[in-house]
């Protein structure tokens, strides 16, 4: 009979059971299989090696040549002799590429993760402000794993029936956001409101009390209209200079605050008034009047003067100049220059400066018989456009770091620029040398434009309005009047300035 098999000897003494090793890993390789057409070239490498044949004979029963046959068998030593060299015990070390390699992995990996938490973030606060701005923020719902807010007490109000006050549901999202990570700036002003706001509705439920609650003291009444009456009366008579409590002090029974409130509509109704009784005046026509003005740079220190005269109804620069100072002879020389350049215009529009009026610049302008219009004393805003166009003078200036010793350089690319490259809207998007090249000839009897201009002057001197005012001024109304009256410029109600 056949010996029965104990549990012992299948599980070793003790009874337990034995692990098996494992198998260690095999390094040998297979003889490598040799292709038939290689069999003769193999069989001559490896007798020119065993030296049974010589170098030279292998290679010419091989068909190569003999440094040819002698680089592959060079490559059979080396190969055979790198395989008998016996190599550090352990797992071969990895090349620093692919350390490289699975750092760079790991660090992608940990970017991912993070941009993956922004993204679930981001979701989470579109969500809520979604819901918030619909109106459908569900309180109690939680959004994520996190701890969702708590609904803030409902005030008496809610809990007896009527309607949640909504500010309820702003702050419970405001104050998600919050714990999503938002500044209490962002979180604020998604919920609508200020960050002021979302502290004191958190202050007011965490006493139990509605978030909405009216700030400031009750509404006063407006005084009797026989006070405001009079409190207007005085705003008027003083151009607005008395303060609320002179006000209040002057009329029994207005209080400061409410004087200053009516301090404020005279002021603003005031303002309304007197720009709707101003004019704007428009040159319709390029050519007719020329403006000229100085300006001094800033940005660096220069110790020169920029003149400049351009168009009134196109803003073209037709003359610009630097001087090393602003005096008579300059104005003299560049007004002669722009008349030898750009032929000469009815008016020349200046401010009152002495320079401007001095006998060699009136002599001038009287040889090519061109007007001189000057604006009323201190009111710059009639001078409004000069005054826009050397901003952008000082703009290009300062943005191009023009300095002293390339002023006059600097003038020519900065006149080229602004009037050959900078289509305007007001032009109808064209430059304001297209513009300029467009306009039609002037065909005046400037003789007879002059003896009209004095007649006018003489009718306007019999006026009342007119008879103390000095010749300047009432040469303007005449020129203005003029120009008007043949379609070159005209006066738009309600000016802006």
């Amino acid at each position: 009979m056949p010996r029965r098999i104990l549990p012992t000897e299948i599980t070793g003494m003790s009874g337990k059971k034995r692990r098996k090793k494992p198998k260690k890993a095999s390094d040998y390789e297979p003889e490598p299989r040799l292709p038939p057409q290689l069999e003769e070239r193999y069989a001559l490498v490896l007798a020119a090696l065993s030296g049974l044949i010589k170098v030279e004979h292998a290679a010419k029963r091989a068909g190569l040549s003999r440094p040819r046959f002698q680089t592959l068998m060079h490559r059979a030593q080396a190969s055979m002799i790198e395989s008998l060299v016996p190599k550090p015990p352990g797992r071969p070390p990895r090349s620093s590429h692919e350390v490289e390699l699975e750092q760079q992995l790991q660090k992608v990996s940990r970017q991912k993760e993070k941009l993956q938490e922004r993204v679930d973030t981001i979701d989470r606060l579109l969500g809520v402000a979604s819901d918030m701005l619909t109106g459908r923020l569900e309180i109690n719902k939680p959004r994520s794993k996190r701890q969702s807010p708590k609904k803030p007490a409902a005030p008496e109000s809610e809990a007896d029936g009527e309607d949640p006050d909504p500010a309820l549901d702003l702050l419970a999202g405001a104050q998600e956001m919050r714990q999503l990570g938002l500044t209490p700036q962002l979180a604020a002003a998604i919920a609508g409101v200020c960050t002021s706001t979302v502290r004191r509705w958190a202050a007011h439920v965490r006493a139990g009390e509605p978030p909405r609650q009216r700030r400031g003291g009750p509404a006063r009444e407006r005084p009797p209209p026989q006070k405001c009456a009079q409190v207007i009366a005085i705003v008027r008579e003083l151009e607005g200079l008395a303060g609320a409590q002179s006000l209040s002090h002057s009329v029994p029974g207005v209080s400061r605050r409410q004087a200053a409130e009516l301090k404020q509509e005279t002021l603003t109704a005031m303002e309304r008034e007197r720009k709707t009784a101003c004019s704007s005046v428009q040159v319709l026509v390029p050519g007719v009047l020329r403006g000229f003005d100085a300006m001094c740079p800033r940005g660096a220190d220069h110790d020169q003067y920029l003149l400049i005269a351009a168009d009134a109804a196109v803003c073209f620069r037709t003359t610009i100049g630097a001087y090393l100072s602003y005096d008579s002879p300059a104005v003299a020389d560049l007004l002669e220059r722009d008349l030898a350049e750009h032929g000469a215009p009815l008016v020349y529009r200046m401010d009152r400066a002495r320079m401007h009026r001095t006998d060699l610049v009136l002599d001038l302008l009287r040889q090519h018989q061109v007007l001189l219009l000057h604006g009323p004393p201190h009111h710059a805003q009639y001078y409004g456009q000069l005054e826009r166009q050397n901003r952008e003078h000082r703009a290009w200036m300062t943005a191009a770091d023009v300095a002293d010793e390339d002023l006059a350089g600097a003038c020519v690319r900065m006149k080229l620029a602004l009037n050959a490259a900078w289509r305007r809207p007001t032009l109808g998007w064209l430059t304001a040398e297209e513009v300029w090249k467009q306009r039609p000839p002037l065909l005046i009897d400037r003789a007879e434009l002059r003896d009209q201009v004095d007649d006018r002057k003489a009718r306007l001197r019999r006026h009342d309005a007119f008879r103390d005012e000095p010749d300047d001024v009432v040469a303007r109304f005449a020129i203005e009047q003029e120009l008007t009256k043949r379609g070159f410029m005209s006066l738009r109600p309600g000016g802006n300035c």
